[in-house]
């Protein structure tokens, strides 16, 4: 219960109440169990990185007490950090697969690519056809209580490709916090300086430790993809369907900006995609309302086929 309370940002002194009570042992012990504990994780985490791994970190930021005075050379009430996690990787059975020197030679080897190497097979563009139905399907799953056994029929699955094999569990081992910013190239090196050689221990002359291969941030990604979108799609407010129509409709002025907030903008594209879809639903169920749809208990293939509807007349961009 302490450790809990501790991880929550219960105080030293409920803490203390806590121990009184014999509810908990005492925050000093709190202190030295975690530290015990993060010394194991750092020594696992070594261990791991002579093997098959794979290196993550983000930045982060670390709020002190409001109770502590601020003067000039004290240290800031948020200091901003940086928090790594190191992965097993799962299912390496050639360790040189992972080496970084192929990988550079493939890619200074390269030619453009072309159309016939990039597009799917039929395979492939089959696949992704049926997940997008069961996404459309499982909105209106999700969005109206009577059609949410639709998420749970058999039929009405996501096909898995590539699956991972049964009760595989990627284990995962925390490193210590730093207190080295990661915005810059020099923060980033530092902080791999101080995740292996300082907390791993790890020879700075290793070969191995050259062998890096840094792969691209999802989250980065993601947020220059609806950047993007944002810059392209933006229109006017007079345009129905143009991006600043709906933010009009939907009072978000804020997004008016070249760079807006990534949580802010996903999230309203995501409900202009929800309204889109709830849309297409009634338009192409049949009824004059999705109740009456629902009550004529309709079909994994008779769905299917409105969703492909859906998916072509609501989901697909036009032609330009």
């Amino acid at each position: 219960l302490g450790m809990f309370a501790w991880s929550t940002g219960t105080s030293v002194r409920t803490i203390q109440v806590l121990d009184a009570a014999s509810l908990s042992v005492s925050h000093p012990t709190i202190f030295k169990t975690i530290d015990f504990v993060a010394g194991q994780s750092v020594d696992y985490a070594r261990s791991l990185s002579f093997d098959s791994h794979i290196f993550t970190y983000d930045n982060m930021d670390m709020s002190g007490s409001e109770h502590v005075e601020q003067t000039k050379d004290a240290v800031s009430k948020v200091r901003s950090g940086c928090f790594s996690l190191l992965y097993e990787a799962n299912g390496v059975k050639e360790h040189q697969h992972m080496l970084l020197e192929p990988i550079l030679q493939n890619l200074r080897r390269a030619i453009p690519l072309q159309l016939s190497e990039v597009q799917p097979t039929r395979v492939q563009l089959s696949s992704y056809l049926h997940q997008m139905l069961v996404n459309i399907i499982h909105f209106l799953g999700r969005r109206h209580k009577m059609f949410a056994h639709l998420l749970l029929d058999p039929e009405l699955q996501h096909k898995p490709r590539r699956q991972s094999p049964p009760n595989t569990k990627t284990r995962f081992i925390p490193l210590r916090t730093t207190t080295i910013e990661e915005k810059s190239v020099k923060g980033n090196l530092e902080n791999h300086d101080d995740f292996y050689t300082r907390q791993m221990g790890r020879d700075p002359m290793d070969p191995e430790l050259s062998k890096w291969a840094l792969g691209i941030a999802i989250f980065h990604m993601l947020m220059n993809l609806i950047w993007g979108l944002r810059i392209k799609y933006y229109g006017t407010r007079d345009a129905p369907g143009s991006l600043v129509y709906f933010f009009t409709l939907m009072d978000k002025k804020h997004l008016a900006g070249e760079k807006p907030d990534y949580y802010a903008l996903s999230h309203a594209l995501l409900q202009i995609l929800d309204g889109i879809l709830l849309a297409g639903w009634r338009k192409e169920c049949g009824y004059s309302s999705l109740e009456e749809f629902a009550a004529s208990d309709p079909q994994p293939e008779e769905l299917k086929a409105i969703a492909s509807r859906i998916l072509h007349n609501y989901c697909t961009p036009l032609p330009e």
